[in-house]
This record gives C-alpha cells, sequence and structure tokens, in this order.
C-alpha cells in the first residue's frame, strides 16, 4: 500500500511538472484582448512560421521552463500566431511583423510596450517579461535616441 502511495505522489508531481510551461490562449485575438483588459494582464504574441528553426527552438527550449510557465501564468497572457497564415494576414500587416521570431509585449489598454525580434534564450526572454511585472523596473526611451 506504501509503494502505492508513493507511486501516486511521484506520478501526480510529474504531471504537475509536465504542465508547468507557456500556457498559450486559445480563444480568438479579440477575446483575448478582452481578457486581458478584464484581468488587468499584460499579454504577448509570439508571431512564428513553420519552417522557421529560430521559432521551434524556441518551443522546444524556451516555452517549455516551468519557472517561465509559472511566471507567465500568473502575470500575462500569450498567444501564438502563424504569420504565414492566410487568416492571420491582416494582423500580421498590421503589427508591422516582417521576420520571424517576432514576439510583441502589449499592456492590458492594447498599447505595444516591447517588441522582441528574433531568437531568444529562456533567460534572456524571462529577463524582458519580467520589466513588466508589477515590480519591475522598465526603462522607457523617448523618440531621440
Amino acid at each position: 500500500m506504501k509503494k502505492l502511495v508513493l507511486l501516486f505522489c511521484f506520478l501526480t508531481a510529474a504531471c504537475i511538472t509536465a504542465n508547468a510551461q507557456v500556457e498559450f490562449f486559445l480563444g480568438t485575438f479579440d477575446d483575448l484582448k478582452r481578457k486581458s483588459a478584464t484581468n488587468d494582464n499584460h499579454y504577448f504574441i509570439v508571431f512564428e512560421a513553420d519552417w522557421c528553426e529560430p521559432c521551434k527552438r524556441m518551443k522546444r527550449d524556451v516555452f517549455v521552463d516551468a519557472e517561465l510557465g509559472t511566471m507567465v501564468d500568473r502575470y500575462f497572457m500569450a498567444y501564438q500566431i502563424d504569420g504565414e497564415s492566410v487568416f492571420y494576414k491582416d494582423i500580421v500587416k498590421n503589427m508591422g511583423v516582417v521576420s520571424y521570431p517576432t514576439i510583441l509585449v502589449f499592456d492590458s489598454n492594447n498599447n505595444e510596450v516591447a517588441r522582441l525580434i528574433g531568437y531568444y534564450d529562456k533567460d534572456s526572454f524571462k529577463d524582458e517579461l519580467e520589466q513588466f511585472l508589477p515590480d519591475g523596473n522598465r526603462t522607457i526611451y523617448s523618440d531621440f535616441r
């Protein structure tokens, strides 16, 4: 019986750990914006393409990180867009996305607050997002730099 209880505890812990990753919002883009405003959360959009190797690396190495997943789940909403899909072509064009991966970070009022272009490892990506946490220190630049 002890072995069965230990096995159950181990499997439960393994499942929890396996699920501790960035969970991407599955609704529509408009639903994402509404929910972000309601919850007063920042959100980010990952623009990617099936053929994009840096995008694949970020999926494999960055978005599966448990620590990052916990932070995103608590403070952000995450959304993925296939930039090559005809369904999203207007969003890609209107947001000025010209390369992949591109990650746009928005505040809860739908203002773009950061644009991350190219591959980011998990530590660099986490550092970028931490600037938008409630106690984060974000440097705001003027148009003149």
